[in-house]
Order: C-alpha cells, then sequence, then structure tokens
C-alpha cells in the first residue's frame, strides 16, 4: 500500500508522510503477531491436547511485557526511537523465521519443539516490551503538539483493528495452511514493518524529560543511568495523585 503524499493532507491534520508510513508498518506487523499467536494456539493444541500449556504459554508471554517494558522506556529515552522500532521488528522476523522452520522440521521429540515455541514466543514478547514505549514516544515527534491526541487515538484504534484482522486472518489460514505457513507469514509482515519504519524521517530526541530533584546550573536534569531514570519515572507517576489511580486501576484490569 502506498504512503499518502502530505500534500493531498490539509495542513491541520495528523496524516503526515511519516505518521503514515509509521501507521502502516505498525498495522501490518501487529496482524502479523495476532496470525502468529492463532499458530502457537493451533499446534500445541493438536500436539499436547494440554489446555494448561495454553495457558502457560500466555502467561509467560505476558512476563516480559510486565518486566521489561519499563526498561522499553528508559531505552527509549536515550536511543533513536525509530531504530529502536526496526531492530525489534527484524529480531521478530527472524525469530519467526526460526519458529517456521522448527515446526516443519518434522521432528519427534515433542518436548524439544514445545520448548523452542515457548523460547521464540519469549524472545517476541520481549522485543514488544521494548517496541511500545519506543512507538508511544515516536509519535508525539512525528505530528504537530495540537495534534498528538488524535494521532495516539488513531493509532490504538489501528491496533484493535489489527488484532481484529489478525484473529480473522489467522483462523481463515489454517483452514488451509500448516502453523509453520502462518509463522512465515508474520516473519513477513515484520520485514516490511522495518521497511516502512526505514522510511520514517523525523525522529525527535527526548523534548520533555522527567524532572529531577537535582538539576544543574544550566536548568537540565544530569545524565543518569538507566536504572535511575527508571525509578525517577515510577517517581513521577507516583507523585502524581491521577495517574497514579490510573497505574493502579490498570493493574487488575490487565
Amino acid at each position: 500500500m502506498p504512503a499518502l503524499t502530505t500534500s493531498l493532507m490539509p495542513k491541520d491534520t495528523f496524516l503526515n508522510r511519516d505518521f503514515i508510513l509509521l501507521s502502516q508498518g505498525q498495522l501490518v506487523n501487529q496482524a502479523g503477531t495476532q496470525i502468529a499467536l492463532a499458530a502457537t494456539a493451533f499446534w500445541l493444541k493438536q500436539a499436547t491436547e494440554s489446555a494448561s500449556l495454553l495457558g502457560l504459554m500466555s502467561a509467560i508471554s505476558a512476563l516480559p511485557l510486565l518486566l521489561l517494558s519499563p526498561l522499553g522506556g528508559a531505552v527509549a529515552d536515550r536511543w533513536s526511537r525509530r531504530n529502536i522500532l526496526i531492530a525489534c521488528d527484524l529480531l521478530c522476523g527472524v525469530v519467526s523465521c526460526a519458529l517456521a522452520l522448527l515446526l516443519r522440521s518434522h521432528s519427534s521429540h515433542l518436548a524439544a519443539l514445545t520448548a523452542g515455541l515457548f523460547l521464540g514466543n519469549l524472545l517476541l514478547s520481549s522485543a514488544i516490551a521494548f517496541t511500545g514505549p519506543a512507538l508511544n514516544a515516536l509519535i508525539p515527534s512525528l505530528v504537530a503538539v495540537t495534534r498528538i491526541g488524535a494521532a495516539m487515538a488513531f493509532a490504538q484504534a489501528s491496533g484493535f483493528l489489527a488484532m481484529i484482522l489478525g484473529q480473522f486472518l489467522g483462523g481463515l489460514l489454517l483452514t488451509h495452511y500448516l502453523p509453520a505457513i502462518l509463522y512465515w507469514v508474520d516473519a513477513g509482515t515484520y520485514f516490511a514493518s522495518a521497511a516502512a519504519e526505514s522510511l520514517v524521517r523525523a525522529d525527535a530526541p527526548l523534548t520533555h524529560p522527567i524532572p529531577t530533584s537535582q538539576p544543574t546550573n544550566h536548568g537540565s536534569p544530569p545524565r543518569s543511568g538507566i536504572f535511575h531514570d527508571i525509578r525517577e519515572g515510577f517517581s513521577y507517576v507516583w507523585r502524581r495523585r491521577g495517574m497514579r489511580a490510573l497505574l493502579l486501576a490498570a493493574i487488575p484490569l490487565n
């Protein structure tokens, strides 16, 4: 799908070239992720007949998001968000290719195949823990300040659309193809997303750093370690009543 040119867009819209390229890539790779999840569930169900393994897979896949997302946010504040997205998409593409080859190996060692599938999904989930914060931090640098809210809402809606489309396509493809084929499709979506992200030009550095209690003489926060930044981030959220309430509400909902 070709990117729309900025000349066709009103000046006050968030739908500029770079944002569209980023959104296209994310829509494709998020749909691919859902397709791969369908392949994983189908293979585990067929190979093991174990509902417990399906639940364990979901739990293990959620752990990196819980444990690594704060680290992903700190990394996104220090390095190019666009490059983080590209690197993670390339990594996910390679992992998906490896999983496709694994499922096509016709190995009789069910335990080894299952362990490989668990490890692959753990790596994919770990990458998502870095792409989420990088994506949310990159979008505001691609649009005008007055359009950030609309752009973030559009990104969230696109994510839900990708989930619906991916699950539908995953189920449809499984009626005709083996799960390994779905992992090849997933790998292709990651590589396509990385290609789209590589064309994004804007990648502003962190413009609103978290205030610290020890400003320098120039009024800017001192350089600190990543784990110090994570602690500052949690402290920043916890000191603000509304953000603290939102965090406490999100935990049980998730």
